[in-house]
């Protein structure tokens, strides 16, 4: 395996070397033994400063594993909600690959939170294995961990490990992908070939937009391997079978998608800070700047002179290919896609490059000290408790109206927080769609009436038809609604003004709970 030394041979000079000649043979195997016995405890140092930076990182993911299902969540679990037989046809443009894990998950272990998020905690930690490997393809034992750690350490990362949704899962195919490339590129075999192609597939088999990834295969391809393309064109040729072999029940979807892409946006047009969050984690480009200067002061920076052919552009072409295409599109675009989650396709490449700067350190102690620095940044972002938040949750604001609701038989005007909603006709059943998804996990007694996200001529026409029948007969009742719903009660409330009273119950979680009561 290929990897870098992480040593720089220092020339003395020969008054130097006089100054430090032995007395004999025995002295000079003694001073041999003392060098080697100090550069085994230094390394030792260093790879258990390394591992337990990486355990820190991993431990922050656990922090909020404990918290209520959010709104997204929901949907992973009412895709599996109405049996296995309602999987394929649940799934919307999405490919159901991660629902039939979820849905064997929940029919051996059940649908507790915890449960329903432990496939993506394991998927993510294989994903950190398969990085390692990755990373052992170019670096030093020490800085594979290294690179592992940063990765790790990512909130995208963090957040994703305990989502009960597909992006571990992609994350981890990526990686496999990646890995598979390396291998084919280094040994030209049938095997890695093929399997680099069923890995590449796979992607899009948990998210298609992580798919951007291919780019910057092709791109690490071409560049590396142009001159021997005859060698390799057999071994392509083996590749693309199975990869357009699985691509064939994606296909369809993916088309559709780009179709009605603009219906799914519902983010705003990123900015420069975002970007460069996510290539520096936290406050790690301060960390190894001090690193690196301490190292500098002891002239103990050096780019490693048996540097594996293309570790550099690897690095960089899977960082900044696939979270550069992201963000011009978004950009550029009305399509707006550079968001956290999607940006964990590229996160592999932004450690990597990390990997590559942490190389440079010809120090043990150097990175030892990296390490330990990244260890108590770890702690310091890390809040030791079991119930921290995991994204916003319909939980408490639905227990809250419907506790009050239910005495009254008073009916839930609930707004969805999907941007579907706006395009598609409300479903006569709620409880049935994906845009209440939340309703399928955390259950109402009380009627439901869906309205849509944004105040739009349905959602005024459903009101009306509503108010036509609840004024008359003095019916009190409720609007749930998330902040981007905040139009649609200030219209209900000004349209409402003569016939009832407006209560705010609470604000919970960022969803709104507001009481109309007969005057």
């Amino acid at each position: 395996m290929n990897v870098w030394s992480g040593s720089l041979a220092m020339s003395a000079t020969p008054s130097t070397q006089c100054a430090v000649e032995p007395d004999s043979p025995s002295d000079a195997g003694s001073q041999r033994g003392r060098a080697k016995r100090t550069s085994l405890r230094s390394d030792s140092l260093t790879n258990i400063a390394v591992v337990l930076a990486l355990a820190a990182s991993v431990s922050g993911w656990f922090s909020a594993i404990r918290s209520a299902l959010w709104l997204d969540e929901t949907v992973s679990y009412w895709q599996i909600s109405g049996g296995f037989s309602q999987i394929w046809h649940r799934q919307g443009l999405s490919f159901p690959a991660y629902s039939y894990i979820l849905w064997l998950t929940d029919s051996l272990f059940g649908s507790n939170g915890i449960v329903l998020r432990m496939p993506s905690v394991l998927a993510m930690l294989g994903a950190v294995y398969v990085l390692y490997l990755i990373a052992r393809e170019f670096f030093e034992f020490d800085v594979a961990v290294i690179v592992t750690a940063v990765f790790a350490f990512s909130p995208i990362v963090a957040f994703a490990a305990i989502d009960a949704r597909p992006y571990a899962f992609a994350v981890l195919a990526v990686n496999w992908a990646t890995l598979m490339l390396l291998r084919w590129m280094r040994a030209n075999s049938i095997r890695h070939a093929a399997l680099f192609g069923v890995a590449a597939a796979g992607i899009f088999y948990f998210h298609y937009l992580f798919g951007v990834i291919l780019v910057a295969y092709a791109l690490i391809f071409l560049l590396m391997k142009w001159r021997e393309y005859r060698a390799f064109a057999p071994k392509l040729v083996i590749a693309a079978i199975p990869f357009f072999l699985m691509m064939l029940p994606v296909f369809s979807r993916l088309v559709y998608l780009f179709q009605t892409s603009q219906s799914h946006v519902f983010e705003g047009v990123p900015s420069t800070v975002e970007l460069s969050r996510t290539l520096m984690p936290g406050n790690i480009a301060l960390l190894f700047a001090e690193v690196a200067f301490l190292a500098a002061v002891a002239r103990k920076v050096a780019v490693p002179s048996n540097e594996p052919a293309g570790a550099g552009i690897t690095s960089l072409l899977l960082a900044m290919v696939p979270l550069g295409v992201l963000y011009g599109v978004s950009v550029w675009t009305p399509i707006h896609v550079f968001v956290e989650r999607y940006r964990l396709v590229g996160l592999p490449g932004v450690a990597l490059c990390w990997g590559l700067l942490v190389s440079c350190l010809n120090w043990k102690f150097a990175r030892a000290l990296f390490a330990v620095a990244l260890i108590v940044s770890f702690s310091n972002g890390i809040h030791f408790t079991l119930w921290e938040s995991h994204g916003y949750t319909w939980k408490y604001a639905l227990e809250a109206a419907d506790a009050r609701a239910l005495p009254d038989h008073a009916p839930l005007l609930i707004c969805s927080d999907f941007p579907e909603s706006n395009f598609v006709p409300m479903p006569a059943d709620p409880k049935t769609s994906f845009l209440f998804a939340q309703l399928s996990y955390y259950k109402v007694k009380s009627p439901v009436m869906p309205l849509p996200r944004a105040l739009n001529a349905t959602a005024e026409s459903q009101v009306k038809r509503f108010l036509a029948t609840a004024i008359p007969a003095h019916q009190k009742f409720f609007v749930v609604a998330f902040g981007a719903s905040t139009k649609t009660i200030n219209w209900i409330t000004t349209t409402t003004e003569s016939s009832y009273r407006m209560v705010r119950v609470g604000e919970y979680d960022q969803v709104s709970v507001v009481e109309y009561v007969p005057r």
